[in-house]
């Protein structure tokens, strides 16, 4: 979510501030897809996405990001 190219710590508030924020997010990362906030696959990034977004990043701690 901070489009640094790899999942970690540095992804949680990106994140958050995208689902409270999303003018502001896209302000602070202009270029990057909110999108990428979407990990449950429903078409928008929102609450729902906070549960699989965690699960995600505690399995793929460390890894490139795949978006």
């Amino acid at each position: 979510m901070n489009c640094d190219g790899v999942i970690n710590l540095g992804d949680i508030n990106p994140f958050s501030q995208a689902l409270a924020f999303p003018v502001q997010w896209t302000m602070t990362y202009p270029g990057c897809q909110i999108q990428n906030g979407d990990i449950n696959g429903d078409g928008t990034t929102d609450m729902r996405d906070i549960n699989p977004f965690s699960n995600w990043l505690s399995q793929h701690m460390g890894e490139p990001c795949p978006l």
